[in-house]
């Protein structure tokens, strides 16, 4: 009895149907012919080179036959394997909701790596704009101190002036050396030299008198 029992669970969780070939509303008399057609094949004298695999496969149809032909014991089995296949599309609608799921997580996970790779592509641009800005400041500010240095240097480098004139000329004109200096009274020194003064002026923009030089 233990026994019958046993082999009965392992026949609840088969597909008999598909065993013996027939659908799952089939009558008794197509259940019969196709025992008989499947019993004929699987016969161990008509499978002599595996005889064994044979008989097992012959006593399993015989099963199957004797159980679909119990109205009681196909019912449950009807009803088990219904369960079956509702508990396996649950979980074939689970996993399909799974895998949406973790599609959609892996889809907005990329944005994310996206929006932050351009994110951070926007911030390396603007930082190479603040730098080419700022590089291009400091040279404008060292242009500008550079003119305005040379622009100190020439007002305040001293300013060679050669004066000449006709000594006698000169006497009858009431100029003398001392008259002469104090005309450029802005000279920081003077000497002569082969007949003439030469005289440094503090400024470029110095007036010089005319009809002097």
């Amino acid at each position: 009895m233990a026994n019958t029992n046993k082999n009965n669970e392992e026949l609840m969780k088969m597909d008999l149907y598909k065993l013996l070939g027939i659908e799952e509303d089939a009558t008794t008399k197509e259940i019969n012919k196709a025992y008989r057609k499947k019993a004929v094949e699987c016969h161990p004298d008509k499978n002599p080179d595996n005889q064994e695999k044979a008989k097992d496969m012959f006593d399993l149809i015989k099963k199957a036959k004797d159980l679909l032909k119990d109205i009681g014991q196909r019912a449950e089995y009807d009803h088990k394997q219904k369960a079956k296949r509702a508990a396996k599309a649950k979980v074939q609608q689970y996993d399909a909701k799974r895998r949406k799921m973790a599609e959609d997580l892996a889809q907005r996970e990329k944005r994310s790596e996206e929006q932050c790779q351009k994110e951070q592509k926007r911030k390396e641009e603007r930082a190479k704009v603040d730098r080419l800005r700022a590089e291009n400041l400091k040279l404008v500010e060292e242009r500008n101190r550079e003119q305005e240095e040379a622009a100190k240097r020439r007002l305040t480098d001293p300013v060679f002036i050669k004066v000449k004139w006709n000594k006698e000329s000169s006497e009858e004109q009431g100029y003398n050396k001392e008259q002469i200096e104090k005309i450029f009274s802005k000279v920081i020194t003077c000497y002569y030299l082969s007949g003439n003064i030469i005289f440094t002026y503090t400024h470029c923009t110095d007036t010089i008198i005319p009809g002097m030089i």
